[in-house]
């Protein structure tokens, strides 16, 4: 009976702690993330004949440096102003996983 006590203590404890790791760190390290990049790209000077959406994706290096790994865009001038603007900036995030591979969606908008 001690046994099957002590199993189902375990059990318990061990299903508490798995429900009580949530997701907001992650969303707040995503929004953070997004508002740096956001902030290094500032407005982008080339005319534009629509809207563009791209993705870019990033790595951290160990010095806290983003690497662009690639940018998904038709436009080698909006691909190549991303590289420049982003490549071994400093993030000054706190909590960024090193090496791992981040994702953030850019858009740019046609100025009239």
């Amino acid at each position: 009976m001690k046994k099957l006590a002590i199993v189902f203590l375990v059990a318990v404890l061990t299903s508490v702690s798995t429900f009580s790791n949530n997701n907001d760190d992650v969303k707040e390290i995503d929004l953070k993330l997004r508002k740096k990049i956001i902030e290094l790209l500032g407005n982008y000077k080339g005319n534009l004949d629509s809207n563009i959406k791209t993705t870019v994706d990033f790595i951290i290096n160990k010095k806290g440096e983003i690497i662009v790994v690639s940018v998904d865009s038709k436009k080698p001038n909006v691909a190549s102003f991303i590289k420049n603007r982003l490549n071994y900036q400093i993030a000054s995030i706190e909590k960024l996983e090193i090496l791992k591979t981040y994702r953030v969606p850019v858009k740019f908008l046609k100025q009239n």
